[in-house]
């Protein structure tokens, strides 16, 4: 995502995707959304839940504890 830069802000979070950032939507940026804090693409297996996408995210490859490899609650 592109946005706007906030005056007086550079680096991750500024609004502006730059470097290796993989987003950057500013103070949109949320650990619970589709761009994070760190400016990283949600993805499952970054423990952090995408909220709507994701049923859970424990981050790691164990697909037989409480949350599946596909970041789905195991039944």
């Amino acid at each position: 995502s592109i946005g706007l830069q906030r005056p007086g802000h550079s680096g991750s979070g500024n609004g502006i995707r730059e470097g290796n950032e993989g987003c950057d939507e500013g103070e949109a940026n949320n650990d619970n959304g589709a761009c994070t804090t760190s400016c990283s693409v949600a993805t499952c297996g970054d423990a952090l839940v995408w909220a709507g996408n994701e049923g859970c995210d424990d981050g790691n490859n164990v697909n037989t504890d409480g949350c599946t490899n596909n970041c789905v609650p195991a039944a």
